[in-house]
């Protein structure tokens, strides 16, 4: 998988402020070339906003892995974002969506979840990008 974290800049009007804010991309080039997008995944990525609210849910995620007492465990963002990790995955989905996509290995979410806890505390406006 392809993860790339950037600052993206949005301006609504001429003489208005600049405004940045974070965002990220999770993609995959499939066999025949085709590119897969984790869209809602990446977008549950982008509200978690401080590192220490990345923190929080790292250690929730290493709590279900670690605890065999739980089959099923649904973090909420604000906005209705929810996710839901079970099987050792996660699935996320926005608010009035009716179904979960976006299923991720957790192994695999806890790294990028990981590396995101690193650009959040960098504070630079510097492009990463890395293949997991």
């Amino acid at each position: 998988m392809k993860v790339k974290f950037f600052i993206n800049q949005s301006q609504e009007d001429e003489g208005f402020e600049i405004i940045d804010f974070h965002a990220v991309i999770l993609s995959k080039t499939l066999e025949n070339s085709e590119v897969k997008y984790w869209t809602e995944a990446a977008y549950f990525i982008i509200l978690i906003s401080t590192p220490a609210d990345a923190y929080r849910y790292l250690d929730l995620i290493r709590f279900y892995k670690s605890v065999k007492l739980v089959d099923r465990f649904e973090l909420t963002l604000c906005n209705g974002v929810k996710a839901i990790i079970e099987n050792h995955s996660i699935k996320c989905k926005r608010a009035f969506c009716d179904s979960y996509e976006d299923q991720i290995d957790l192994d695999l979410f806890e790294k990028i979840i990981s590396k995101w806890i690193d650009y959040l505390q960098g504070v630079n406006k510097e492009t990463v990008v890395f293949e997991l």
